[in-house]
């Protein structure tokens, strides 16, 4: 180009990979700001089609339905962050090192298709030495993956051993998604484990059988409870959640998600009062209020 500044290239013809080396020419990565459209040229790979850009490439919404593999696609691409979780990528059958090192990504891809994926390997590495996924994010991906498993037919392959790197479990729902994928499927899945104090601990003692103990959280957006006796995790969305224990005993019960209160009210249940013995840990619930949390209870 002649002068400096922004520059509008159009594309017609035939290729079959955008991307394609290993050490790519700072002549593209250097100078690319976006991809407006991919075109019809017929493209079956975009294996490191963005590897080492530097910017934060605007990407289009959709990828074409001929590419199948994404193959070191984001390699490196430390900067990037676009939302292309609406990605059509049921036909791809590769996706090594997809963002591996690729730190700034943090987006919602658990809408991704990831049928297409037909062998072991083809998920190693997928985010290996990033940063990672937000809790929210990940979290997400591991309960598709789980649902996909589990669908009949199988809507994934497995085993796969993909790479999250520093990505973080936070909900319970997420945990038990994870260990069904490995328990169940044989995936090894390696990332940065459950997030550091994301769980709330409680304990409750019931004395009795089939006797109801109640938490109470306020301000609830969503909340998973263990309640330690053995039953699924219980997703909740509504305040003061509860639950009934067959046999008397001591539960230890666990708390992810969201909430602003423990406590709140004047007059609180003796669910909670006579049943709760233990706060193991307050969690990373996002409370900002203790209020009457305590008020009424009888164990030291």
């Amino acid at each position: 180009f002649a002068e400096a500044g922004l520059h509008t290239v159009r594309v017609t013809g035939s290729a079959s990979t955008l991307g394609g080396a290993f050490s790519p020419s700072a002549l593209w990565t250097d100078t690319l700001k976006a991809v407006r459209s991919f075109g019809n040229i017929g493209f079956i790979s975009l294996a490191y089609a963005f590897k080492d850009v530097v910017a934060n490439v605007e990407l289009p919404s959709n990828i074409p339905n001929t590419v199948q593999t994404l193959f070191r696609t984001f390699f490196s691409a430390t900067n990037f962050n676009q939302n292309i979780g609406t990605w059509k990528v049921s036909n791809i059958n590769e996706m090594l090192d997809t963002f591996r090192n690729a730190d700034a990504f943090d987006q919602d891809i658990s809408g991704w298709d990831f049928s297409g994926l037909n062998s072991t390997n083809d998920l190693n590495n997928f985010m290996r030495d990033a940063t990672g996924l937000s809790f929210t994010n990940y979290d997400a991906l591991l309960i598709a993956w789980s649902n996909a498993a589990d669908a009949s037919p199988s809507q994934i392959f497995s085993p796969l051993n993909p790479n999250m790197g520093g990505s973080q479990v936070k909900s319970l729902s997420a945990v038990a998604a994870r260990d069904n994928l490995i328990n169940n499927y044989g995936w090894t899945i390696t990332d940065g484990g459950l997030a550091e104090d994301a769980v709330m601990g409680l304990e409750f003692t019931t004395t009795t059988a089939s006797q109801q103990v109640l938490i109470p959280l306020v301000g609830v957006s969503s909340v998973d409870i263990d309640w330690g006796d053995g039953s699924s995790v219980e997703t909740v969305t509504s305040d003061n959640p509860t639950h009934t224990y067959a046999a008397a005993g001591v539960y230890d019960v666990q708390v992810t998600g969201d909430a602003t209160t423990l406590g709140g009210t004047s007059s609180p249940s003796a669910d909670w009062t006579s049943t709760i013995t233990a706060v193991k840990s307050f969690g990373d619930l996002q409370m900002t209020s203790f209020a009457r949390a305590f008020q009424g209870v009888t164990a030291n």
